[in-house]
């Protein structure tokens, strides 16, 4: 954490940002349409985005050197990044070309709830006398200065029964709550968790599948692979699980959802 959280409200702030980060990182996994290297830029600047600035800072130069890859392979993911709509990019011109990163949350459509205007009725039986203003659109003949005319409106008052269905709005419905794709073996996931810390397990053990019966963690993406390979895999080694690199057996296993506040 880049400060210290010293209110509910801070931690409640921090822990909203943290869900949007990881629902931005999840999105970009499953783009079947970003290249790997992209995915894997995108997964150096996870680690990097700061709560208080808002964006992460790192020079072309300094991804390069982090990822073993060129500086011109940086641009080209950034660049695809910024086409997908996952990142917002301002890069200076000093040395190495440093880049002001900002992630693009992703947007959750939200129902709008349609309010009815009520018609009000006047409680006396006296008729209104209701002034009604023509208009004409800008191709038609301009307004000659007549005055309006006047129009006799009914004051017959509605039924109680209708009146009370007329006022009565729809009940907003309950938003589902925010969940998180968890890896299925939780004795796995919390000796990993203790091992690397659950920002890491989020991003690469909670991607991957539980497969039982050969005691297997099966990654989708060689990037998480990878990941999981150089820091989890003497842990899962000692638990007697196996990691592969399986794209279609990962698509074939179940992949839990849990809670938010509960993986957090």
């Amino acid at each position: 954490m880049s400060r210290l959280v010293e209110s509910n409200e801070d931690m409640s702030a921090y822990s909203a940002w943290q869900a949007s980060k990881f629902r931005w990182h999840e999105t970009i996994l499953e783009d079947t349409n970003l290249s790997n290297l992209s995915v894997r830029v995108a997964g150096l600047l996870l680690h990097k985005f700061n709560f208080e600035k808002g964006h992460a800072w790192r020079s072309q130069l300094s991804m390069a050197e982090g990822l073993k890859i060129d500086v011109r392979s940086v641009r080209r993911a950034i660049a695809e990044l910024v086409k997908g709509g996952y990142l917002s990019v301002k890069v200076s011109r000093g040395r190495g070309h440093s880049n002001e990163c900002s992630f693009i949350a992703p947007v959750e459509a939200s129902e709008a709830v349609s309010s009815v205007p009520e018609k009000r009725t006047p409680v006396s039986g006296v008729p209104v006398l209701t002034v009604v203003q023509k208009r004409t659109l800008a191709s038609e003949k301009a307004d000659t200065g007549v005055p309006p005319y006047l129009e006799e409106t009914s004051t017959s008052p509605l039924p109680l029964t209708s009146r009370r269905r007329r006022r009565r709005q729809p009940e907003p419905q309950p938003k589902p709550a925010p969940s998180w794709p968890a890896f299925r073996d939780l004795k796995v996931r919390t000796a990993i968790v203790q091992e690397c810390g659950e920002p890491f397990v989020r991003s690469y053990l909670d991607q991957a599948a539980w497969e039982p019966n050969g005691k297997q963690v099966v990654c989708r993406l060689s990037t998480g692979h990878a990941r999981l390979r150089d820091k989890a895999a003497k842990r899962l080694s000692e638990m007697g699980v196996r990691l592969v690199l399986d794209p279609t057996l990962h698509a074939r296993l179940p992949r839990p959802l849990i809670p938010m506040d509960e993986a957090a």
